[in-house]
């Protein structure tokens, strides 16, 4: 039940069973579930459940003193990118720190790059309402502690390190750019369209609930290892009381 703190539940058309709308984390300053503020700076995931697609889904949730079980089955709002941070010398053991990870526009190319906007956790509809450049993290996100977990990892373990976007598809001249900013030093890699191809041949760019995983090699120098994209990134499914 991490960082679920509030359900809307509504009855239907029919007026015999209830629509369900969950979202995750909870926005305080959202208006309703249809309105909710996000900011990618913030490097959070966003969740949201929409239960009412069938008319019998929740049809035992009747008004009463006993509590009620409702399953929640969560989807994914925005494209997670991972930077899987390898050391390839180990011995003896090394300690660097990510200071922070840019994803920025190449040149004057067409993708652009959403930062904030407005989620309606109702449809799972993203509407944008700023465009940047680029968009800086510093502080990666983590499930046990969610975001704001620092950068600093070894060469005994490696570290992946994961970041939120809003999805984007990279146009004919998109290309973007990942700056790494490790121990002070800058090392930026393009992002091109072959890099984030997905497997239906004909869409390039970053889609919700897929990962992008960004193989990193640290030696002497820093490399990139080619980029894998996995599409079983699992929405989280549970039961709870209400």
């Amino acid at each position: 039940k991490e960082n679920l703190s509030q359900l809307y539940i509504s009855t239907n058309d029919e007026g015999i069973n209830a629509d369900v709308y969950a979202y995750a984390p909870y926005i305080e300053n959202a208006v309703s579930p249809a309105e909710i503020p996000f900011d990618i700076a913030r490097n959070n995931d966003l969740m949201y459940v929409s239960q009412n697609a069938s008319k019998t889904i929740n049809k035992d949730m009747l008004p009463s003193s006993v509590e009620s079980d409702v399953a929640l089955t969560f989807h994914h709002v925005l494209a997670k990118l991972s930077f899987k941070m390898k050391i390839k010398n180990d011995s003896p053991v090394s300690t660097h720190t990510v200071d922070s990870i840019v994803i920025r526009k190449a040149g004057g190319k067409g993708t652009e790059l959403y930062k904030t906007g407005v989620f309606n956790a109702m449809t799972g509809t993203l509407t944008h309402n700023s465009t940047a450049d680029s968009i800086s993290f510093k502080h990666f996100f983590s499930y046990t502690t969610g975001s704001g977990v620092g950068g600093t990892f070894n060469s005994t373990a490696g570290r992946d390190f994961n970041v939120m976007l809003y999805p984007v598809e990279l146009a004919a001249d998109g290309d973007l750019e990942v700056i790494l900013v490790i121990d002070g030093f800058r090392k930026t890699f393009p992002i091109l369209r072959d890099n984030v191809k997905h497997s239906d041949g004909t869409t390039y760019g970053f889609r919700a609930t897929n990962e992008y995983v960004f193989n990193i090699t640290i030696d002497n120098y820093v490399h990139l290892d080619g980029v894998t994209i996995k599409s079983d990134w699992t929405p989280g499914e549970y039961s709870d009381e209400i």
